[in-house]
């Protein structure tokens, strides 16, 4: 089979998008072609790190199914990737994530790309899946509902994440009290509503 990678990328987002992405993959390892479309998932397939990956996109498809969160690609992918970057950068247990620092971020971003190769996935998605993984250890490990978390680019996403990974290892039920759900986006909607008022003021 031969098909242009600008073609398979769109096919590799369509799989993120939508809700069964987790068997597909299987699907596509058990009859030899994973290896060509992901081969970083192929070569690790038979690893802890990839079978908790698996099992986190199988979280949010079945989240997305049942109506509680959106069809995010770039969160499908911060869901494939953390338990590779638990591996490298944290204790190489799952849940227990790693710490935050500017080395950090470079391998974050590093592996996302890694993962995904050889698809040249779109930038603003491996930006925004870069961020919300970027964000984990803040939301594990900060004092609940702090402003320089909740304000950050990328928090719902990223709470999202947080909440796969407690079902999955913590099952902290206190969790989603800790992390209110829409600070961030009430906090971006005041802010464009205040230039809309100057805009207003200027015109009379």
């Amino acid at each position: 089979m031969h098909a242009a990678n600008s073609r398979l990328s769109l096919e590799l987002e369509k799989i993120l998008k939508g809700t069964y992405g987790h068997n597909i993959f299987i699907a596509f390892h058990d009859y030899g072609f994973l290896g060509s479309f992901l081969p970083f998932l192929e070569t690790h397939w038979n690893t802890p790190p990839c079978s908790y990956a698996l099992e986190l996109l199988a979280g949010r498809n079945d989240r997305v199914q049942r109506g509680i969160y959106r069809d995010s690609i770039s969160l499908a992918m911060a869901a494939l990737t953390l338990p590779f970057i638990e591996a490298e950068i944290g204790k190489g247990h799952r849940g227990e994530l790693w710490t935050s620092s500017k080395e950090s971020k470079y391998k974050i971003r590093r592996l996302v790309l890694e993962v995904f190769k050889p698809h040249n996935m779109i930038k603003r998605l491996t930006s925004s899946a870069q961020r919300i993984l970027s964000i984990q250890p803040k939301l594990r490990f900060t004092e609940a509902r702090s402003k320089s978390v909740t304000s950050l680019q990328g928090y719902t996403h990223s709470r999202e994440l947080m909440m796969l990974q407690n079902e999955l290892v913590w099952q902290d039920e206190n969790l989603s009290r800790r992390w209110p759900k829409f600070v961030s986006q009430r906090k971006r909607k005041k802010k464009r509503s205040g230039k809309k008022h100057r805009k207003h003021a200027v015109k009379h």
